[in-house]
């Protein structure tokens, strides 16, 4: 289309664009626009709110881990996902008063606690992960 669209260079402005597209159209030489059915503008609507929806919520994890790390609570280390059954467990158990680095580490559930058999200790480091949630 571009060759159609301008095939001579002259001083570009609004109105001789227009023009120049109108006498095109006239002619029947532009191809019509792409619109989408209701059907398919829909889902596409719904596709860009579910990223919309997917950015806002890495957004507040990030700022719970930020927030957790202001605080010196390195849960990051200890959990992999900071709203999974192990890190939700954990926050639970700091919004109760623990503070145990031990007790909250055997918060762990699944293959965390599967790899070094219990999270206060790792092979060759022990208690590493237990002291890393307070920081340490």
């Amino acid at each position: 289309m571009p060759s159609i669209s301008r095939p001579f260079l002259t001083r570009k402005t609004d109105v001789r664009d227009a023009e120049w597209i109108a006498d095109l159209l006239h002619h029947r030489l532009l191809k019509g626009s792409f619109i989408p059915d209701g059907e398919q503008r829909d889902l596409r609507e719904l596709t860009r709110y579910r990223c919309t929806l997917v950015e806002e919520r890495a957004y507040a994890v990030n700022r719970l881990q930020k927030t957790l790390e202001d605080t010196n609570l390195k849960l990051g280390d200890v959990a992999t996902d900071m709203l999974g059954k192990s890190a939700r467990a954990m926050l639970d158990a700091l919004l109760a008063g623990e503070t145990d680095p031990q007790v909250l580490a055997g918060l762990a559930r699944g293959r965390r606690k599967r790899e070094t058999g219990s999270v206060g200790t790792s092979p060759g480091r022990p208690a590493q992960a237990a002291s890393s949630l307070h920081g340490c």
